[in-house]
């Protein structure tokens, strides 16, 4: 059995968030030496401490809270150019949807003379480049174009290895 629901409280009185784990502890007991059955003579329980865990969680859960509330277009992207995470700004600013987005090429957003230009960016990325802010063009879903400034920062997995790319959009105006 398994279990992360528990509480300890420390002699401090605070609460401490418990996962657990428990397992039956078999073995002969004395009247079934003869058929050499086995019969649960107790049991193993074991505890461990997760409120790191716990506090982690809140963290990427405050994180994702102003990803998807920021005023901004948050675009998470592969450094294939697919997207990953689409935020609702992004939605408001060229009218696709994020199930529309979420595994699109975002060089749908580039008008065709400039789309060779983001996978020059992403490589620079992908290979521990840093880049400054760049003004650009984008194209909305009803074919109008927008000026925005683009700011492009590595998405880093555990390592500290760059495994994509985060855009965030503002309109230059």
């Amino acid at each position: 059995h398994t279990g992360d629901a528990e509480v300890f409280w420390h002699k401090s009185n605070t609460p401490i968030p418990i996962e657990f784990a428990s397992a039956p502890l078999m073995g002969e007991s004395p009247a079934d030496a003869e058929t050499g059955e086995l019969r649960q003579s107790g049991a193993v329980v074991v505890f461990r401490d997760i409120s790191g865990r716990r506090q982690a969680q809140a963290g990427v859960r405050r994180l994702a809270d102003l990803v998807l509330s920021c005023h901004d277009p948050i675009i998470s992207l592969g450094f294939d150019g697919k997207v990953v995470t689409w935020n609702a700004a992004a939605t408001g600013m060229y009218g696709y949807s994020e199930s529309e987005m979420v595994g699109a090429f975002l060089d749908k957003l580039l008008p065709r003379e400039i789309e060779d230009t983001l996978p020059g960016l992403l490589r620079q990325l992908q290979e521990g480049g840093r880049l400054a802010p760049v003004e650009m063009i984008h194209q909305r879903r009803d074919g109008r174009q927008v000026r925005v400034i683009l700011s492009l920062s590595p998405l880093c997995d555990q390592g500290g290895h760059p495994v994509g790319a985060t855009a965030i959009v503002r309109e230059a105006g």
